[in-house]
C-alpha cells in the first residue's frame, strides 16, 4: 500500500499526513510538528488510519509482524532446548567416563 499523504490518527498529536514509509519507519507530519513511528507497530496502539482499507492493511502487516515474531521466538526455543540436550548429553558423558577411570584406578591399586 503506498502510505504517502494517507491521514493518520493519534490521540496526542490529533490529525496527522504520513511523510514517508522508509525501512519500518512511518514519518508523519501533525501540527505538532514531525513524527516518527515504527510500522506496523504503531497502528498497535499509538496511530489509526482514517481511510478503513489503510486500515485493514495496516492490521494485516501487523499481524504479519506477530506471525514472524512468533515464528522467530519459537526457533530460540527450538534452538535453545537443542543447546540445553547437547550439553546434558556432553555431561553424561564426562561423568561416564570419570567413573570408568576411578574404576581402573581402583582395580589397578587392589592388583
Amino acid at each position: 500500500m503506498d502510505w504517502k499523504n494517507q491521514q493518520v490518527g493519534h490521540a496526542v498529536f490529533g490529525t496527522g499526513a504520513v511523510a514517508a514509509l522508509e525501512n519500518g519507519v512511518m514519518t508523519v507530519a501533525f501540527g505538532a510538528g514531525i513524527k516518527k513511528f515504527p510500522y506496523p507497530a504503531a497502528f498497535e496502539r499509538f496511530l489509526t488510519a482514517l481511510d478503513p482499507a489503510a486500515q485493514t492493511a495496516a492490521q494485516a502487516d501487523l499481524a504479519a509482524m506477530r506471525e514472524e515474531q512468533a515464528a522467530a521466538r519459537a526457533e530460540k526455543e527450538r534452538l535453545q532446548a537443542e543447546e540445553l540436550e547437547r550439553r546434558r548429553a556432553e555431561a553424561a558423558a564426562l561423568r561416564h567416563t570419570a567413573k570408568k577411570t576411578a574404576t581402573r584406578r581402583t582395580v589397578k591399586k587392589q592388583a
